[in-house]
């Protein structure tokens, strides 16, 4: 990858790899890690470049050769994503007392990194306070706070179970602007 590709870099999110997992291990260099920064629980944010037909992953070198810092990517993925959505939306889908959002099909667990999103979801659902799945990159479900709504949440978890681009199966609560996984319902 160029590393002048880092203008058009997104926020990609990814599972903690839990250390008792059986899968090989490749250990990289400092500088051909990915760059990597904790969201909430199990969830990490990487950064990709979207060359069409795959992503390819922001390593630490290519922050060096830009001369960025991880809070710079971070910006601009985050300003990169929220342009991205200005262009083609966000779809928001009724089910029952839960809501699914539709992007494209690759970034809708990332929807999570948008604070200004969240605040118009907020408003349309009427709630202070949300419950949110993220089970896979591409299955974002929400509703308001509450026992029934985390039931809902939790089917959604268990349909999208075996299939791709898995990331984790925990609860999502968001409350005065920041998420936390939640452990009460």
């Amino acid at each position: 990858m160029n590393s002048s590709n880092l203008s058009r870099v997104l926020p990609y999110l990814k599972a903690v790899v839990p250390e008792d997992d059986p899968a090989p291990v490749m250990t990289l260099s400092s500088e051909d890690s990915f760059v990597v920064r904790p969201l909430v629980g199990g969830l990490l944010t990487t950064y990709v470049i979207d060359e069409g037909d795959r992503f390819v992953y922001v390593q630490e070198r290519h922050l060096a050769a830009e001369g960025l810092t991880r809070d710079d990517l971070h910006e601009r993925a985050l300003a990169n994503l929220g342009s991205l959505l200005s262009q083609h939306g966000v779809r928001v889908h009724p089910h029952g007392k839960i809501f699914a959002l539709i992007v494209d099909g690759n970034l809708e667990a990332t929807l999570m990194l948008l604070d200004k999103f969240w605040g118009a979801m907020e408003r349309h659902v009427d709630a202070e306070e949300l419950l949110a799945v993220a089970p896979a990159r591409d299955v974002l479900a929400v509703g308001p706070l509450g026992v029934d709504v985390a039931a809902e949440l939790r089917e959604v978890v268990t349909r999208v179970r075996g299939g791709d681009h898995l990331l984790n199966e925990d609860l999502y609560r968001r409350s005065a602007g920041v998420w936390h996984v939640e452990t009460k319902f």
